[in-house]
């Protein structure tokens, strides 16, 4: 059975168009179903008749009734800052509305910051923890989380995903460890931080072109750039500008520059 993974979000921790910018991009964002527009980055796996969420931002209410979602059955989440969790209080009404509670699994590190925010409030989620390198199975699914680096400071540990061995998500990264390679080398599809436009370096994020280099070096066949910056030219020109390169430096691997509401079908 086919398992389908919708990208909510592919932008950055402030949504784009930005209020009050009127560059080319914001201004081409704001056009009826522009790519150019993106939300806070997450994604809903659908797979053996259940709503996986990974991550819930401050635009969560929003994406899942885009998506048409009203049941969340399991949640992961990437890391603890408020593009990735930011939505909690809104996910957690969701929950309330539902027949029964959904499961949030979460690292220890995540989870800590996220109980001091929520110390006193009775959640509609069952917690379970996760640890590195140890799958779990989720309705059928297995899911296995692995570290990547992305915060600037280390009270904020960060997770990517890999999926039914048929796809790999890491939304937020600076660095992936040589230790964690193996969870995407050779992976069919696999949607990664290309937060910033080529030739910009940034502390806590990658470039397309680092990206697309970490990509290729793993043997990725399909890559989806998500976490998309303001300082990205037009999609039409990005997506050309990404073709022209991968074919001048010999990439193997295919490069889709992601937009909300893309949905990858896993066969």
């Amino acid at each position: 059975m086919s398992m389908q993974f919708t990208l909510l979000g592919t932008g950055p921790a402030s949504p784009i168009p930005r209020i009050y910018c009127n560059c080319r991009v914001c201004d081409d964002a704001r056009k009826p179903n522009s790519k150019s527009a993106r939300r806070r980055s997450s994604a809903l796996l659908f797979a053996n008749g259940r709503h996986i969420l990974f991550d819930a931002g401050p635009d969560v209410l929003y994406q899942l009734e885009r998506a048409k979602t009203h049941c969340v059955d399991a949640v992961f989440f990437t890391h603890a800052h408020n593009d990735a969790v930011g939505g909690f209080f809104d996910l957690d009404d969701i929950l309330r509305k539902q027949k029964h509670p959904a499961t949030l699994y979460v690292e220890d590190g995540t989870w800590k910051r996220i109980a001091h925010d929520i110390a006193g409030s009775k959640i509609w989620l069952k917690v379970k923890r996760i640890e590195t390198g140890k799958a779990v199975t989720v309705f059928d699914t297995r899911i296995t989380p692995f570290r990547v680096e992305h915060s600037a400071t280390p009270d904020f540990p960060t997770l990517g995903y890999r999926i039914a061995d048929k796809l790999v998500y890491a939304s937020d990264v600076k660095r992936v460890p040589e230790s964690s390679e193996r969870f995407i080398a050779g992976a069919n599809s696999a949607v990664l931080d290309g937060c910033f436009w080529f030739g910009t370096h940034f502390p806590t994020h990658l470039n397309a072109q680092e990206t697309i280099a970490l990509a290729d070096r793993l043997r990725v066949k399909n890559l989806y750039l998500t976490q998309i910056s303001h300082n990205y030219p037009l999609y039409a020109k990005a997506v050309h500008e990404i073709q022209e390169y991968c074919a001048n430096n010999k990439i193997t691997t295919k490069v889709t520059l992601a937009y909300d509401g893309l949905t990858i079908v896993l066969d």
